[in-house]
């Protein structure tokens, strides 16, 4: 009887440190998987700003994809789990990092597939008149609207829709087109708050 009960002892054991083993390896992968996901989404973010809300840069991204055949759903700005598959697709059958997010090569990739309608939109232009898509650039921006009493949100070098809001206040106070571009008129007038 005793060896019964020392071998069930040896038994369990074994179980329990398989058990843990298990889940230490599960554990480690998730750690792992959830810092490649954080790195993906600093990097999307960074080039399409949040991406939780309506974002035109998303509305665009999703038209390119739809056009190209990969169904992301409704076109409307926001990426959702259909949009990522979507996204994903597109970046396996062109070759790239299949990650379901924006990334520097999968947005070159997609600018080169817009239809011709897209094609047309001017991009958003910033001081001096080159486009204001580096973050140093939209945080100059944010610093004039807060000087000149326009709330842009946190000076983080994201245009996002708050932004776009305060750039649409101060134009309409300036008598300006109220229409979030930045073109030269409008940088003139901010750049008085630098």
């Amino acid at each position: 009887m005793g060896t019964d009960n020392s071998n069930y002892g040896k038994k369990r054991m074994k179980v329990v440190k398989s058990v843990f083993f298990v889940v230490f390896v599960f554990t480690s992968l998730a750690c792992e998987r959830l810092t490649f996901l954080k790195r993906e989404a600093k990097e999307e973010r960074s080039l399409l700003g949040h991406v939780e809300s309506f974002n035109s840069r998303v509305k665009e991204i999703e038209i390119i994809l739809k056009a190209q055949q990969f169904d992301p759903g409704v076109a409307d700005g926001v990426i959702d789990r259909q949009t990522r598959i979507a996204i994903k697709k597109f970046q396996e059958t062109n070759g790239l990092k299949r990650t379901g997010f924006i990334d520097f090569k999968t947005s070159a990739r997609l600018d080169a597939l817009k239809p011709e309608g897209l094609k047309k939109k001017q991009p958003m232009p910033g001081p001096g008149g080159k486009k204001a898509q580096s973050s140093e650039r939209i945080r100059k921006i944010q610093q004039a609207l807060q000087k000149a009493g326009f709330d842009p949100g946190p000076i983080n070098g994201i245009m996002n829709e708050r932004t776009n809001n305060a750039v649409k206040g101060f134009q309409n106070s300036n008598n300006l087109t109220a229409d979030g571009v930045i073109g030269k008129k409008t940088w003139g007038a901010l750049k008085s708050y630098l």
